[in-house]
């Protein structure tokens, strides 16, 4: 009879256990992944941004550009710079100027501190027996170069290169006057917008009619008149200006005014009249 109730009892604690296991059975949860935060895209820096450049007046102006970057340095250490003042000499001989520029297309862009107008090759001079191509003709107002101490409401350059790099600026002086047919023309193309290059393919301009029709000039040896101020630059500077109406000067005056580096030091160069 005992053996009988214990296995009873058993039987009723094993059914017991097993139940209470099948209702305990844990149910496997279903996996969630956690919502990760997604990452702001990093801005870029902007690194044209907060360069500095250089300009004519405060802490951008000529007395600053030699600090601007190391690449300026010439600014300001250089010995042979541009512009210079011009004093009259007994003229020498020789030193010719012969410009063979024919009519051609060209684009005119203002360059952020020039009204600048390019030419395409084909456009030779004869400068003192050498030859070069002319790249380009830009304005500065005032004048930077100055005659006797003078200086003019404005001075076109005329950039030449040869074919070893090197490169020559003719200086044209110009007074307010008569107007200039010419100027009206390039005038009238001048983009709207900062850097914008406009080709006039239809209306073909000569650039000797900016020229005057004497040929003496001043002749020295100095740099480029802009940063990076580079030395070894040959000028010739017409003594013989041309003329803009006082409405054309005025209207170049609406883009650019002062944008002239002061004369700079001669030290042992000399100006040749030819």
């Amino acid at each position: 009879m005992k053996k009988i109730l214990i296995l009873a009892i058993s039987c009723s604690f094993l059914w017991s256990c097993s139940s209470s296991k099948k209702k305990t059975k844990k149910v496997a949860k279903p996996i969630v992944k956690k919502a990760t935060k997604a990452k702001e895209p990093v801005a870029k820096k902007d690194k044209t941004k907060h360069q500095v450049h250089w300009g004519y007046t405060g802490a951008h102006g000529p007395s600053h550009w030699g600090a601007i970057k190391p690449e300026f340095a010439t600014c300001k250490d250089g010995k042979a710079q541009s512009p210079v003042n011009l004093t009259w000499h007994k003229p020498e001989k020789g030193g010719t100027l012969k410009f063979g520029y024919i009519p051609t297309r060209y684009s005119i862009v203002d360059n952020g501190h020039a009204i600048q107008v390019d030419f395409p090759e084909g456009q030779k001079a004869m400068i003192h027996g050498h030859e070069y191509q002319l790249l380009q003709v830009h304005f500065h107002a005032v004048s930077e170069h100055t005659i006797g101490g003078k200086s003019y409401p404005a001075e076109a350059h005329f950039v030449h290169k040869n074919k070893e790099g090197g490169l020559a600026v003719v200086g044209v002086m110009i007074i307010e006057g008569e107007k200039n047919e010419f100027i009206d023309q390039l005038w009238g193309k001048i983009p709207s917008k900062k850097h914008q290059k406009l080709m006039d393919d239809k209306t073909p301009f000569n650039p000797m009619a900016l020229l005057p029709s004497i040929k003496t000039h001043y002749h020295y040896k100095g740099s480029l008149t802009t940063p990076p101020c580079t030395e070894g630059v040959m000028w010739y500077v017409l003594n013989t200006p041309i003329s803009m109406s006082q409405m054309q000067l005025a209207y170049f005056n609406t883009y650019y005014t002062k944008t002239n580096r002061p004369v700079q030091p001669l030290n042992n160069r000399k100006a040749i009249n030819y």
